[in-house]
């Protein structure tokens, strides 16, 4: 069954097609319960991380993170008011909080998407100062926050 989204100014529907089928450009990605497991096990070993935890445009290029990038605070905020992205990313944020295999995020996600996690808790905690977020930035990443994204999130004057 399809989880189509009818009224979408943001095109959120592009995150439930790569959760529920994994396609991307690139790559043979996998669904959001293969991304689920991998997190609860400790480590990501297939490719998923564009549309399980997207990040703010302008971070990083290439075909995958132009199609999932958030573009806007407006979409960041839509993302989190969606009832299925919003339980999925709230899911899989409490799986990566409760994961007892490491307290080092680059032994979970691997040199280049452990950034990105880190910007997907920077983005979604300002957006919503939801302390689910924060939590995962002070478990992991010493309370620091992703710096480039910050710097984006001030030009867009929500700092």
């Amino acid at each position: 069954m399809s989880n189509q989204i009818t009224d979408d100014p943001f095109n959120l529907q592009r995150f439930i097609d790569g959760q529920e089928t994994g396609f991307t450009p690139q790559y043979h990605a996998q669904t959001f319960s293969t991304a689920l497991k991998e997190v609860k096990n400790g480590k990501k070993v297939t490719h998923w991380i564009w549309y399980v935890f997207p990040v703010i445009q302008g971070l990083w290029g290439g075909r995958n993170n132009d199609l999932y990038n958030i573009q806007t605070l407006d979409e960041a905020k839509a993302y989190l008011k969606h009832p299925i992205l919003s339980s999925r990313l709230r899911d899989i944020t409490i799986a990566l909080l409760n994961q007892k295999h490491t307290l080092y995020p680059i032994n979970i996600f691997g040199y280049k998407d452990v950034h990105k996690v880190l910007s997907c808790m920077t983005l979604f905690y300002y957006v919503s100062k939801d302390k689910l977020f924060k939590d995962v930035i002070d478990k992991y990443y010493k309370g620091k926050f992703h710096q480039e994204t910050l710097t984006i999130l001030e030009h867009l004057s929500i700092l």
